[in-house]
């Protein structure tokens, strides 16, 4: 009960944060810096002004994630629930929730006394209430790149959006090469983890005094079993590639309590675990559909794979395919073709096989196409029983 009552004071002391006191009279440290980007008619409030007995719960966050995911805006970090956890056991379920979240210009904004209905919730759309005529509130403080001095931990909502992550694998390969936290002693001592892009192209001065091009870039990198974030730092750039990195003097190391390491597989780790697990089976019915309508040519294309007893071959394309050169001459036609044939699997008993991808093509003399098929090459198929052939 304290708690809703305490939720709902702050509520309303932040309706009437517009009729406050004169700055003059407010206390030093609870005014807004004179450089605060202050957006038109909105009262401005730091990071602990925001509630923290609000429910932020789970189930209800997905569903609200999901339907403010289409507006203009950049994303929700947090939503605070003020509904009773049994609220779903009403039909139909009413959500009371305020709204932490990015705009269009990555301002961070607290809205309140939001309402949301759905129907036994679970599978079911969201539907909102009416747009609430309450202030929204910048959140003048939030932004990573100017961390408060006192914050010694942030949390994974806190940090840049998705959009600033760096996803080149150029771009992350060079950066790991040569990653070194500024609190490294040598090399290799801590592992680079991620990249936010904040900035085009800047010039950063190093404390030599060379001045180098550079994007300004926001770290996470990962030490001792934690995970750290650098604000304000510099990927430095010669002719378009990161070859380096510039600090500023006091840059902080500010660890990240949840983050969630996702580790992306290199090709050749997908093409060595493909490899390793073998041909998936496949059922009949999941075979492309025979759509040839040219000639009869079901025979000859047979008499190119003679070593396979084929039990079906399968055209999936409807008509030939053309290749000319340069000056558009004509070189040959050619078309695809499958095969199912019968063999042994790795127990030794007789089975049936999908192969795809064979090419049969007729060169072009000049005047016509030849009669006779050749191969081209051999295609790049797994061999895949088919589990259910009759």
């Amino acid at each position: 009960m304290f708690k809703v009552v305490a939720a709902g004071l702050f509520v309303a002391s932040l309706a009437n944060a517009q009729d406050a006191a004169p700055a003059a009279e407010a206390p030093a440290s609870e005014v807004a810096p004179a450089a605060a980007p202050a957006l038109p008619d909105m009262p401005m409030m730091t990071r602990k002004e925001l509630p923290v007995s609000a429910d932020i719960s789970n189930r209800y966050y997905e569903r609200i994630f999901y339907h403010w995911k289409d507006n203009k805006e950049k994303g929700i970090i947090k939503v605070y629930i003020h509904t009773d956890e049994l609220a779903q056991e009403r039909e139909p379920d009413v959500l009371n929730y305020d709204v932490l979240y990015r705009d269009a210009d990555n301002n961070v904004i607290y809205w309140k006394d939001h309402v949301a209905k759905c129907v036994k919730c679970f599978g079911k759309p969201l539907v909102e209430g009416a747009t609430p005529d309450s202030p929204k509130a910048l959140v003048y403080d939030w932004d990573p790149k100017k961390i408060d001095e006192s914050v010694t931990s942030l949390v994974m909502a806190e940090l840049p959006s998705d959009e600033y992550l760096v996803k080149s694998e150029n771009d992350i390969r060079n950066l790991k090469s040569r990653w070194k936290a500024p609190s490294d002693k040598e090399k290799g001592e801590s592992t680079f983890m991620r990249a936010y892009r904040m900035s085009n192209l800047v010039k950063w001065k190093s404390p030599s005094g060379d001045e180098k091009n550079a994007n300004q870039m926001n770290f996470i990198f990962k030490k001792n079993g934690k995970y750290y974030y650098i604000a304000d730092a510099y990927a430095l750039l010669n002719q378009g590639v990161y070859n380096g990195f510039g600090f500023p003097e006091g840059v902080r190391e500010i660890e990240v309590t949840d983050f969630k390491e996702e580790r992306v597989k290199s090709p050749i780790e997908e093409v060595q675990e493909s490899i390793a697990r073998g041909p998936s089976p496949v059922k009949k019915a999941d075979l492309p559909k025979e759509a040839w309508k040219g000639p009869k040519i079901e025979s000859q294309l047979k008499g190119l794979v003679k070593k396979y007893k084929v039990k079906k071959l399968i055209i999936p394309i409807a008509d030939w395919q053309y290749e000319r050169n340069f000056f558009g001459v004509m070189l040959y036609r050619w078309v695809r073709f499958d095969i199912v044939y019968e063999g042994k699997n790795k127990d030794g008993k007789k089975a049936f096989f999908y192969k795809a991808g064979f090419i049969g093509k007729q060169m072009h003399n000049g005047k016509d196409f030849d009669k006779n098929f050749i191969m081209t090459g051999v295609p790049m198929s797994w061999d895949r029983e088919i589990t259910d052939w009759k």
